[in-house]
């Protein structure tokens, strides 16, 4: 029975594509990853992170590495260096959050123990760590000094510190030693699990008084609410900007993802509901200038408890988390199988370029939009045919977009409603683009639309070519809690005659 589309809610967006609105900087939206096990990422996984081209990956670095475990030895690199070189894709610098927690310095087992016994000699360790990873081996380019130590083995991190004092004690003799390594890593924290908490303008205060280092701030937000994630994000910028007018340190959401839920079974992971909420969240984000965002995470893993043993005081608080209820967040299965955020943020990966102005009449219809020029004698590809990625480098000068009505424009639209979304049909319209020959393309992150084969482009709804002439516009089906990217590419009335023939 065919469903009646007509009698759908309607909304309008409108992209203007006229000019450009600053670069669409979808490059800072990246990937968080690990915590749970010391296995490197699996085949299918790696090739999906190189996919997706991030320019950083955050990961930790935990006792669950060894490093300092062997007696004959003074380091044991043999189990982090190939968990960190599957990580490092595409030239991704990584962000490695330090969790570690050596027996010989930290004999007991105890999270709210954080200074270690041998202040010199974890000093050293320190930066052997970092002369491996970021002078030899080049990989590490971000430091992050503790994970969410505001609340301890509740957060997956051995180190309780929940006042300013004891996170600076520790930060101060840590950041001492990466920076006599390397000085030119960047360093920062404290990967707060509550954005509000007073480590953040603690440090700030403390980093800014004392002249200690400080290249960027991190937090964590879980929530299914964008407005939260907005909220955290502009609680936190005015507090930088307090204390660094002049020269603030970058911002990273170094962990984010929807709200954990009470009840969450494998069906959850392929809902829409999902990849409609955390690209919601990016979309959230975006507008508050933040400088990076990692969504948590690329790949669910199994938790050992064994693996844990040694250092955390309980790990079935990560057991309950991971293999009793697991909360279902990765891109990827345990089975390495792929679910719709990974094909959301393959939608997101294709945008580059210009930001666009775009606006929707319907708040629960969010839209960003990107232009990028191409030559339109090669950009159109056959119907049959997958769409090329982003046609031009990131992070080029926007000025070379001001005039972008003769490029590719891209549109992503998200339907979502924290409380209950609802199918509607969106009639996009293209103020301003060139007229001529287009070639028209829809994507839906939706389970129908996740592609098998992880290195191909997610298979389109649809594909035609259309004449944009006097203004063009098209109505796209946006089903409740979908992520959705329209297309518009230009070709010439040659390219389609060869492709019919």
């Amino acid at each position: 029975m065919e469903r009646k589309y007509h009698t759908l809610p309607q909304a309008r967006v409108d992209i203007d594509c006229s000019g450009a609105d600053g670069e669409f900087t979808r490059y800072r939206h990246v990937i968080s990853h690990g915590g749970i096990n010391n296995f490197p990422l699996p085949p299918k996984v790696s090739r999906g992170l190189s996919a997706l081209k991030p320019r950083l990956v955050r990961t930790f670095i935990q006792e669950y590495f060894h490093i300092m475990d062997n007696p004959d030895m003074e380091y044991d690199w043999s189990l982090l260096d190939p968990y960190l070189e599957s990580l490092a894709v595409n030239g991704a610098k990584i962000v490695a959050c330090i969790c570690v927690k050596p027996p010989a310095l930290f004999p007991a087992k105890d999270q709210r123990i954080f200074m270690p016994n041998d202040i010199k000699r974890w000093q050293n360790f320190i930066a052997a760590m970092v002369n491996r990873y970021t002078v030899e081996k080049q990989w590490v380019e971000y430091w992050e000094i503790g994970n969410e130590t505001d609340i301890g083995e509740t957060g997956g991190c051995p180190y309780l510190m929940d006042t300013p004092e004891k996170y600076i004690a520790y930060y101060t003799i840590t950041a001492e030693a990466i920076k006599s390594a390397a000085p030119d890593a960047k360093i920062g924290g404290p990967a707060v699990a509550n954005p509000r908490h007073g480590l953040v303008e603690g440090l700030l205060k403390h980093c800014r008084s004392a002249g200690l280092p400080l290249d960027f701030i991190s937090w964590h937000v879980y929530s299914d609410d964008p407005a939260q994630h907005a909220a955290h994000a502009n609680h936190i910028l005015p507090l930088i900007k307090k204390y660094y007018p002049d020269s603030p340190p970058e911002t990273m959401v170094t962990e984010f993802g929807k709200g954990f839920d009470s009840v969450c079974v494998e069906e959850s992971a392929f809902d829409g509901y999902r990849a409609a909420a955390v690209m919601s969240c990016v979309f959230a984000m975006m507008e508050t200038g933040v400088d990076y965002t990692f969504y948590y995470h690329i790949w669910d893993q199994v938790f050992l408890a064994d693996q844990f043993a040694g250092f955390f005081e309980e790990p079935e608080i990560m057991l309950t988390h991971w293999d009793s209820i697991p909360h279902r967040m990765g891109m990827f299965g345990v089975c390495e199988e792929a679910r719709p955020v990974y094909s959301a943020y393959r939608l997101l990966g294709m945008m580059g370029g210009a930001r666009l102005g775009a606006k929707s009449s319907q708040a629960d219809l969010r839209v960003v939009a990107a232009s990028a020029k191409v030559d339109p004698h090669v950009a159109a590809a056959p119907p049959q045919a997958d769409l090329r990625g982003v046609a031009v480098a990131e992070g080029a000068n926007v000025n070379h977009y001001v005039n972008c009505t003769g490029g590719e424009i891209k549109a992503m639209l998200v339907n979502y409603n924290l409380q209950q979304s609802h199918d509607l049909v969106a009639r996009v319209n293209f103020n301003g683009i060139q007229d001529g020959p287009k070639l028209l393309t829809v994507y839906r992150a939706d389970p129908s639309y996740v592609s098998g084969d992880i290195e191909q482009a997610p298979r389109p709804t649809e594909k035609r070519y259309v004449d944009a002439r006097g203004g063009f516009y098209c109505n796209i089906y946006c089903p409740a809690d979908s992520v959705s990217l329209v297309c518009i590419e230009p070709t010439t009335e040659d390219a389609i005659r060869k492709n019919y023939l």
